[in-house]
């Protein structure tokens, strides 16, 4: 599938973890406005990239229902590589995540979540 949003470089799932990487393209939508002459992915946006790459990698909706917590450490910028580490179990409801760039840690947190149809 492909996704405006997201090119996913790799991607895979085994014993609960989901692992890889993925690239943010310069003409994603979510870059737009945020912010004018020196953009940057929202937060918002990284919270759904989460929950959809473990969508992506368990072929079921995931729709998030609360947030635990949350940190950013560094902003994203277009055309980054972001490597993600996601504990997921299936079925699972809930998400641990870190996402990072070659620098360092770009991104953590712990969410729930609702994993397959509503």
């Amino acid at each position: 599938m492909i996704h405006p949003d997201r090119d996913v470089l790799e991607i895979a799932a085994a014993a609960g973890l989901v692992t890889g990487r993925v690239r943010i393209p310069e003409g994603s939508p979510c870059f737009d406005g945020h912010f004018p002459g020196a953009p940057l992915l929202p937060g918002v946006a990284q919270l759904r990239l989460v929950a959809d790459l473990v969508a992506d990698a368990y072929d079921t909706p995931v729709r998030v229902r609360a947030i635990r917590r949350v940190k950013f450490s560094s902003p994203i910028h277009p055309g980054a590589v972001v490597s993600f580490r996601i504990e997921a179990a299936p079925g699972s409801p809930r998400l641990v995540w870190k996402l990072g760039d070659v620098r360092a840690e770009v991104s953590s947190g712990e969410m729930d979540v609702t994993v397959g149809s509503p």
